[in-house]
């Protein structure tokens, strides 16, 4: 089996793009993934016509080999955009792997681990008003016991630090007061602190309301601060 074009296919969901990635082979079987969006979305299939070049006439099945053909064949480190579209690539061999076996991914992983997983919802809980209250509310009543949201209001960086600490914390208060206390909230930072001092101002502002986690919570290129 051979590997004979890849293609990125770009969807635009109104607040974002959403780039996918079909990889075609010889034998009529594809794989199809999905590229994190890191920002500017449209370098991603520019990144993945990059590594196809190298990828055209390999087997798709050697998919450690091609990962490393790929990082390490790269002239500098790919970046954000080029591991987002190495991500992407890597999801559609995998595809075409299970595919060509007739077996689901996850047991070419090792198999089912458990037999349920809870999930979340993702709110808009950004100084909310009625209409997020009424969302959080129908969602408890259509069974959900855990929610995400951000911690910061958008608009923190327009205001002092210690106001976006305050407006967080009372966004957190009403939440925590609307779904109750056994409900859980995870928070999403989205990586936007530099510094582990303001992230620890952050968590340690919020820790009262019993966050289920932060994720995030500082720019991850920065392992040290990490």
């Amino acid at each position: 089996m051979k590997i004979t074009k890849i293609e990125t296919i770009v969807a635009d969901l109104g607040h974002r793009n959403s780039v996918f990635i079909r990889t075609h082979t010889d034998e009529g079987i594809y794989g199809v993934g999905e590229a994190y969006p890191v920002g500017p979305d449209m370098a991603t299939p520019v990144w993945v016509d990059y590594f196809s070049d190298q990828l055209v006439g390999q087997d798709p099945r050697r998919i450690e080999h091609l990962w490393a053909l790929m990082y390490q064949g790269a002239r500098f480190p790919p970046g954000s955009s080029g591991l987002s579209a190495l991500s992407g690539i890597d999801q559609t061999l995998w595809d075409i792997l299970g595919k060509s076996m007739d077996l689901p991914v996850y047991k070419l992983l090792g198999g089912r681990v458990r037999d349920r997983v809870p999930v979340y919802l993702d709110i808009d809980w950004d100084n909310p008003g009625d209409d997020q209250r009424e969302k959080v509310q129908k969602a408890i009543g259509d069974g959900f016991t855990a929610f995400k949201t951000g911690p910061l209001r958008s608009n923190w960086r327009e205001v002092l630090w210690g106001e976006a600490l305050e407006q967080g914390r009372q966004d957190m208060a009403a939440l925590r007061e609307l779904v109750g206390p056994d409900a859980e909230i995870g928070l999403d930072a989205h990586a936007q602190q530099f510094e582990p001092s303001t992230a620890l101002q952050l968590a340690i502002t919020l820790a009262e309301y019993n966050p289920w986690f932060v994720e995030e919570p500082l720019r991850m290129e920065n392992r040290h601060a990490m």
